[in-house]
C-alpha cells in the first residue's frame, strides 16, 4: 500500500525527489575556481601590476640632472717637432750654446756671461747685440738685433730687395735707397761702412736701369762693375720679373751678406730656416761670426 501511495503523490503533485533542489542560501551555491597564479583584478592601485624596471637601462626623469650629457671635444694642442738650435763660433774656439724649446730667451753680448746670456768678448760686440728665442705661436727660431752699434748680418743666397736693404759683398756694401717700379730702376748709394780709403765709391749713387730687362749682373767685370778682389767677375744678379719686388741672388757660389738693423734701430724678428737643404746659417755680429744649426 504505501508503494501504490508513493507513486500516486508524485504522479499528482509532481515531486521528483532525485532532481536536485535549489539550494535557499549563497552559503550553498557553487564556487567559482580562483587560478593563483594569473594576477587578479583590483579596486584599488596598490594591487595593481607594477612595470618590469630594467637597472641597466637609463630611466626618464622629468630634471635636467637625471639627462645624459654630451660628449665635449677639446680642441687639438699644435705639436712641433723637437729641433734642438745650436749657436758656435766660426773660425775661432769657444763654447756653444743651445737655445731651448720653451720660449726663453738667449741673449747675444759682449761679457756678460750667465743663464742665458752668449758672451762674445769681442770690442765690435755690444752689452746687448742681439737675442735668439723660439716662437711659441709661430713654432720657429728668430733672431733679433737689439739696436746694436755695429750690426747684425746674416749670410743669404737669395733676398727680396727693398727700400734701405743693405747688402755687403766683399769690402763693399751698398744700399738699395730707392726701387722705382714705375720707371724700372733702382737706385743704389754706397755706404760709408766699408768705403774708408775708397773715396772713389764713398757716397757715390748709382742708378741701375733694367728698362725690359729683367737680370742685370753684379761684380768686377759684370754690368755693374764692383772693383774688390774678393768679389767674382760675376758675383751676382739682381733679377726682375713682372710687379714683384726685385731679387738679389748669387752665382758665384759665395753668400751675401745682408744687414738687419739700421743705424742702432732695433730690427725685426727674423725666422732662422729650419731646412733640411740649408745645414746650418752664419750670423755676423760686429766681426764675430756664429753659425746657427739644428740637431
Amino acid at each position: 500500500e504505501m508503494c501504490i501511495r508513493d507513486r500516486y503523490q508524485r504522479r499528482v503533485h509532481g515531486i521528483n525527489r532525485v532532481a536536485p533542489q535549489t539550494p535557499v542560501n549563497n552559503f550553498d551555491a557553487p564556487t567559482t575556481k580562483i587560478n593563483r597564479g594569473a594576477p587578479q583584478p583590483s579596486g584599488n592601485d596598490f594591487d595593481a601590476p607594477t612595470n618590469k624596471i630594467i637597472r641597466g637601462a637609463p630611466q626618464p626623469s622629468g630634471n635636467d640632472f637625471d639627462a645624459p650629457t654630451s660628449k665635449i671635444s677639446r680642441p687639438s694642442i699644435p705639436t712641433y717637432r723637437y729641433r734642438a738650435l745650436t749657436m758656435g763660433f766660426v773660425g775661432r774656439s769657444g763654447p756653444t750654446v743651445s737655445v731651448p724649446q720653451n720660449g726663453r730667451e738667449i741673449v747675444i753680448g759682449r761679457t756678460k756671461s750667465g743663464d742665458g746670456f752668449l758672451p762674445l768678448g769681442h770690442a765690435t760686440v755690444s752689452s746687448r747685440h742681439a737675442s735668439v728665442k723660439w716662437s711659441v705661436e709661430k713654432g720657429v727660431f728668430i733672431l733679433k738685433d737689439e739696436g746694436s752699434t755695429a750690426g747684425t748680418y746674416i749670410q743669404l743666397t737669395k733676398l727680396e730687395l727693398v727700400e734701405n736693404t743693405v747688402i755687403e759683398m766683399g769690402d763693399f756694401q751698398f744700399r738699395f735707397i730707392k726701387v722705382d717700379k714705375r720707371n724700372r730702376s733702382i737706385e743704389v748709394r754706397f755706404d760709408e761702412d766699408l768705403m774708408i780709403g775708397r773715396q772713389g765709391f764713398v757716397g757715390r749713387i748709382t742708378v741701375i736701369p733694367f728698362g725690359s730687362l729683367t737680370k742685370v749682373a753684379l761684380g768686377k767685370s759684370a754690368a755693374v762693375s764692383i772693383p774688390d778682389p774678393k768679389l767674382a767677375d760675376h758675383h751676382a744678379d739682381i733679377i726682375w720679373e713682372g710687379s714683384a719686388n726685385p731679387q738679389l741672388v748669387t752665382v758665384s757660389g759665395q753668400l751675401i751678406w745682408k744687414k738687419l738693423s739700421d743705424q742702432g734701430v732695433p730690427s725685426e724678428e727674423v725666422t732662422i730656416p729650419i731646412d733640411q737643404s740649408i745645414p746650418k746659417m752664419i750670423a755676423r755680429f760686429g766681426e764675430v761670426q756664429l753659425s746657427f744649426s739644428f740637431q
